[in-house]
């Protein structure tokens, strides 16, 4: 059978009454239409429909372990090319890039050491640059896209981010009241929290070009 528009538009409702994101709406609507289409046309649009959501995914209840398991595989495929990015900044070339940027951090550190006091003041500057990321990211895909339905990404993007700037929020705020650590990491051997920085750094321009490369493809389209 042939759906018509009218069922098409509350199907796409019903599928969003369900489900909460936007990959997996449009993966099961995209694949119930392409049944229902199969179907022969002595059942009602209705009944089609369930009978592709019982058949192929379970029905309710195997849509959201459907929804889950689709949200582990993108966050296995987030970090993972996360780690790929990471990795890259350790394989030449881009070493050389790695090797000036940890150098130039050295010598700020060296020469602008950051006194207990003065080290709260990397507070704002930590979740300026998580907000910024993250709103960013939000801006760009929407105008991009053109879609502003909740996605599977944000989840993952949030997450990869977030637990990092967390570790580092957390680590300025704690590291302090430890005199003894924050005399050896940062007075006595600038090196340790050059390479620390040097590595935030890094991690932060992987979560960028991991969001630079999400909407890139719709970016060419819309170009």
């Amino acid at each position: 059978m042939k759906p018509t528009l009218q069922q098409e538009e509350i199907l796409k409702t019903y599928l969003s009454d369900i489900l909460k994101y936007k990959e997996t709406i449009d993966e099961v609507y995209d694949h119930v239409l392409s049944a229902v289409e199969n179907r022969a046309e002595n059942i009602s649009f209705q009944d089609a429909v369930n009978q592709v959501l019982n058949n192929d995914f379970g029905g309710g209840k195997g849509l959201s372990k459907f929804e889950k398991q689709y949200l582990k595989d993108a966050s296995r495929v987030g970090f993972s090319k996360l780690f790929k990015y990471l990795k890259e900044n350790f394989q030449f070339p881009n070493i050389l890039f790695t090797s000036l940027l940890f150098f130039a951090t050295f010598l700020i550190v060296k020469h602008f050491t950051v006194s207990i006091f003065q080290s709260h003041y990397i507070y704002p500057i930590i979740i300026g640059l998580y907000l910024t990321i993250i709103l960013a990211r939000k801006f760009f895909v929407g105008y991009f896209t053109g879609d502003k339905r909740k996605s599977i990404n944000d989840i993952v993007i949030g997450n990869i981010s977030y637990g990092f700037f967390y570790i580092a929020f957390m680590s300025i705020l704690i590291l302090p009241s430890k005199l003894k650590i924050f005399q050896f990491v940062v007075i006595d051997y600038p090196m340790i929290i050059s390479g620390v920085l040097t590595f935030y750094l890094l991690y932060t321009f992987a979560i960028i070009k991991l969001c630079i490369n999400e909407f890139q493809p719709y970016r060419m389209n819309k170009i």
